[in-house]
């Protein structure tokens, strides 16, 4: 709600590369671990690395689509984070 200003100063860029450029830290999020070539690190730390970066610079947040996530050329620009969204129960 109330995002169409947010929208209209957007920046289009052509690769996640160069939209994360200016970023000190970049953080992929992904539930995806069988593909992944980087550590995967939990929410706790991960938000105390966020905060550290925030002070001084830019920080950037990459979500993936919900159906394929981000592909490895993307998750290789990031300090991957898995935020646990549902818990699963079993029975």
């Amino acid at each position: 709600m109330g995002g169409a200003a947010v929208l209209a100063s957007a920046e289009e860029y052509t690769s996640v590369a160069d939209s994360v450029a200016d970023c000190t830290l970049v953080v992929g999020t992904t539930a995806v671990r069988h593909r992944l070539q980087h550590p995967l690190r939990r929410l706790e730390p991960g938000a105390r690395a966020i905060r550290k970066h925030l002070g001084s610079s830019p920080v950037a947040i990459l979500f993936g689509s919900e159906k394929f996530g981000l592909s490895n050329e993307d998750l290789s620009h990031c300090m991957l984070l898995n935020i646990p969204t549902a818990r699963r129960i079993f029975r």
